[in-house]
C-alpha cells in the first residue's frame, strides 16, 4: 500500500492511478515514471521514458485530464465498440471500465521499449474482449456494468 510514495490507496485525492501504472510497468520489465509522479504529469513530462502515439493500442497508457488532475490507465481492448481500460483509482479500486468520454486532453503513450510494437499495431483495431473469459480470469475487477450485448 505504500508503493511509489503513496501512504494509502484510499480516496480520489491520492494519485495512485500512477502508482498502479508504475507498478505494472516495473513488473513487466519497463522503466517506470519517477517515483511519486501523479497522473497529470505521468507520460508527457517523461520523454526519455515514454513516446506519444496517435492511436490507442493494446497496452498503451491512456492519459486524460479530469477534475482534480490527470488520470492514467492501460488500454485493454473494446467491448461493444467502446474502449475498455484497466486502471487503479477507478471507482476507488483497480478495475476494468469504459473510460469517461467527457474527460478532456486524452492522449496515448507507450514505454520507449514498446514503441516498435505500438507502431506495428497502429493500423489495427483494438481487440474485442471476451467478457466471459475476462470475468472468469479477473473476477471482481470486472464490474457488472461492463457487459457484452450478446451476453447481457
Amino acid at each position: 500500500m505504500k508503493y511509489d510514495g503513496n501512504p494509502t490507496l484510499a480516496g480520489d485525492a491520492n494519485a495512485w492511478c500512477a502508482s498502479f501504472v508504475n507498478y505494472c510497468l516495473r513488473e513487466a520489465g519497463y522503466s517506470p515514471a519517477p517515483t511519486g509522479f501523479m497522473g497529470s504529469h505521468f507520460c508527457h513530462n517523461n520523454p526519455d521514458k515514454f513516446v506519444k502515439i496517435s492511436k490507442p493500442v493494446y497496452g498503451a497508457i491512456r492519459y486524460c485530464r479530469r477534475d482534480g488532475g490527470g488520470h492514467v490507465c492501460f488500454v485493454y481492448g473494446t467491448l461493444n465498440g467502446k474502449m475498455v481500460v484497466l486502471g487503479g483509482n477507478q471507482s476507488d479500486t483497480i478495475l476494468f471500465e469504459h473510460p469517461d468520454s467527457t474527460y478532456g486532453g486524452v492522449s496515448f503513450y507507450v514505454p520507449i521499449a514498446y514503441q516498435k510494437f505500438a507502431e506495428a499495431e497502429q493500423d489495427k483495431e483494438l481487440p474485442e474482449i471476451d467478457i466471459i473469459a475476462l470475468k472468469m480470469a479477473m473476477g471482481d475487477a470486472v464490474p457488472k456494468s461492463l457487459k457484452s450485448k450478446k451476453n447481457s
